[in-house]
């Protein structure tokens, strides 16, 4: 009977050893879960200021896409308008020529030019 204590106790022993080295792994286990959990929130929030920062990135080069945009119509419009006034100055420097020409003509058949002529 007293070898059957002993050995019951020695049993108990085991046992109690065993619940305290699974307590201790479940302990580790639930710090390990924890530690995760933490890095995983961490993470999202990773994921969160990534999304707002390519959110931002995609509203910036829609912006500057327009801007591009109203820049290049603005060029156009300026191109065109230099044109525009490219044609009537080549229509107002052609004009001055002919009324000078016409001038000269005038006083060339009737001498009121500047080398001077006869008199009507």
């Amino acid at each position: 009977a007293y070898a059957d204590a002993e050995e019951a106790k020695e049993l108990a022993t085991a046992k109690k050893e065993d619940v305290s080295s699974t307590k201790k792994e479940a302990s580790e286990k639930a710090a390990k879960v924890q530690k995760l959990k933490k890095e995983i929130e961490i993470k999202k929030q990773e994921i969160v200021a990534l999304t707002q920062q390519a959110r931002e990135s995609k509203e910036d080069a829609e912006r500057l896409l327009r801007e591009a945009e109203v820049k290049a119509e603005a060029a156009a419009r300026a191109q065109a308008l230099a044109v525009e006034k490219e044609k009537l100055f080549s229509a107002a420097k052609a004009k001055g020529d002919e009324d000078a020409a016409a001038l000269a003509e005038f006083d060339k058949r009737y001498g009121m030019g500047p080398k001077g002529g006869a008199a009507p």
